[in-house]
């Protein structure tokens, strides 16, 4: 199965931040690819800022590759977004707080939120 069969991103505003939700599985062989498509989605528009929600993702990963997927975002460019609110469910928020602390750590201003609402309203501070 190609990479690109194992996930899909929707946009789901594109007002004066982007909105998008991502669904599917992210590891490995796919962690790579979402952020570069959603990257390239961002830089599309003049955003200030970009709202995912990954509650429909299948998390597969490890402080490790956490680290290593940074390091990715970081390269292509996902410094240079304002604010990035991630929408995930609560078990994710656990598992993957070393993904936000790397990030911010690596000049990322990512923030980890468990509803839409919330996310907005730091956004739009």
């Amino acid at each position: 199965m190609p990479i690109s069969e194992k996930y899909k991103i929707t946009v789901i505003t594109d007002t004066d931040y982007l909105h998008v939700s991502i669904s599917g599985v992210w590891g490995g062989e796919t962690s790579s690819s979402i952020l570069n498509e959603t990257i390239a989605l961002y830089d599309e528009g003049r955003h200030r800022g970009l709202l995912t929600d990954v509650r429909e993702m299948d998390v597969q990963t490890s402080p490790v590759s956490d680290y290593y997927n940074v390091r990715a975002a970081a390269s292509s460019g996902f410094e240079k977004i304002k604010k990035w609110a991630a929408v995930v469910n609560p078990k994710f928020a656990e598992e993957n707080s070393f993904f936000e602390t790397a990030a911010q750590n690596a000049f990322i201003n990512i923030r980890f939120f468990d509803a839409d609402q919330d996310a907005i309203d730091w956004l739009n501070e």
